[in-house]
């Protein structure tokens, strides 16, 4: 990696990013916020492991990404007619005054979720004819594991069914929290620990990364609607804490994948992890230094969820067949969301699209402030796509998606004043 070139982006994204803060007075305005999440996830691999080899190309072309985000979200919100009308003549329904009723919608789905957790196990254990002691639930994991991966099994549509509402309930459960005041707002983190459950049964880290980001999206986008748009020290050192544990609940998943049955191998775990789990920079920056441009498949990688579900494309299980090698002792293949966007509309294609993203997302960050409660189902949308933006497009879930779908009910209601 040419360092030069590295330190001059590091140091351009954290200007701009700080300009950015002091002229818009938060973290959580859309251009703001990539520069700082896409300022961790380069700087985080740097640390971590940094023998992955990293091409200065795919740092030039993610900065040049952020920086037209920024763009988009300055000019829109230059020329945003309600701007200009003022915060009084867009004002909203207050839905702080229906957070209780939203905290009730948040109970029925993490209610419904714990019924998954009951059902998954009672069918596994079935299945494999395991008794209801420590040994069988330990053993549980890695028997899903192997048995998904041979595809000899799959889960059935009711109990997936069960599964997926976590996901709703953990976008309620981020918004509720932050409308909540009293002490009844902690029962929001439930889901978190019912995605946990799901993950250390079916040994799948995606459901549990999933849960955490659509819980803090919720979260900031109902910060955003409070306009409580500042971090408490207390509140990023939390988040830190939060994200060295479940990295350890991840290894926890990969450990209960092999069985469960040699503690030596978490060692050998470890150092896997630190070179894997932060491989996505050098998967995508190995990836982008070879790219040649065959065609266009305009969206069909960045949504193929919804594109496979109106029967438009034929989506593939899992995401890229192939692997990148990282240092000799691990592999991956797991590119970003960058790929898919290239792939999609070339890379001049994808810093046009960055604009429009800037655009639409600060057209509904500023309709979220002047208390339009409606708004925040595609700012939530929004932060969600950034945050999982290291993985893949959040767009490959239908499930996910559905969360939206699900959760604009209650908004909807609430916005039609249907519920008191």
């Amino acid at each position: 990696m040419d360092l030069v070139s590295l330190i001059t982006v590091l140091l351009a994204m954290v200007i701009l990013a700080v300009i950015s803060r002091l002229y818009n007075q938060s973290w959580l305005e859309p251009g703001s916020f990539f520069l700082v999440v896409w300022f961790g996830f380069i700087v985080l691999p740097l640390i971590v492991a940094p023998e992955n080899p990293i091409y200065p190309f795919s740092i030039w072309y993610i900065f040049s990404f952020a920086v037209a985000i920024l763009l988009g979200s300055a000019v829109w919100n230059k020329v945003d007619p309600a701007t200009r009308l003022g915060k009084a003549l867009t004002m909203g329904v207050p839905l702080d005054r229906y957070a209780n009723i939203l905290f009730n919608f948040t109970l029925v789905f993490t209610a419904i979720s714990i019924a998954g957790v009951g059902v998954l196990i009672f069918s596994g254990m079935s299945r494999y004819n395991l008794t209801f002691d420590l040994f069988s639930l330990s053993s549980l994991p890695n028997l899903f594991y192997v048995d998904r991966d041979t595809g000899i099994f799959t889960l059935s549509w009711s109990v997936k069914g069960l599964m997926y509402l976590v996901y709703t309930a953990a976008l309620l459960g981020g918004i509720t929290y932050r409308l909540l005041q009293e002490w009844k707002r902690y029962f929001c983190l439930l889901p978190l620990l019912i995605a946990l459950f799901y993950g250390l049964t079916l040994a799948v880290r995606s459901g549990i990364i999933l849960s955490i980001i659509l819980w803090f999206s919720g979260w900031c986008g109902a910060k955003v609607y409070m306009k409580d748009q500042t971090f408490k020290i207390k509140t990023v050192g939390l988040a830190v804490v939060s994200l060295i544990f479940f990295v350890f609940i991840f290894i926890s998943v990969n450990w209960l994948r092999s069985g469960a049955d040699d503690p030596f191998l978490i060692m050998a775990l470890l150092d896997n992890a630190r070179i894997t789990y932060f491989g996505h920079l050098t998967a995508f920056s190995t990836w982008i230094n070879g790219y040649q441009y065959k065609s266009l498949a305009f969206g069909a990688n960045t949504f193929s969820g919804p594109l496979d579900l109106l029967g438009v494309i034929d989506r593939k299980i899992g995401f890229y067949e192939e692997n990148i090698y990282l240092s000799g002792r691990g592999y991956t293949n797991i590119f970003t969301f960058f790929r898919g966007l290239v792939e999609d509309f070339s890379i001049p294609g994808t810093l046009l699209a960055g604009f429009v993203i800037g655009l639409l997302a600060r057209l509904v960050y500023n309709r979220c402030c002047y208390g339009q409660c409606l708004w925040l189902l595609p700012l939530t949308l929004f932060y969600a796509f950034i945050l999982y933006s290291p993985i893949i497009s959040i767009f490959n879930y239908n499930s996910v998606i559905m969360a939206w779908v699900i959760t604009s009910i209650p908004l909807v209601l609430i916005h039609k004043r249907l519920l008191l």
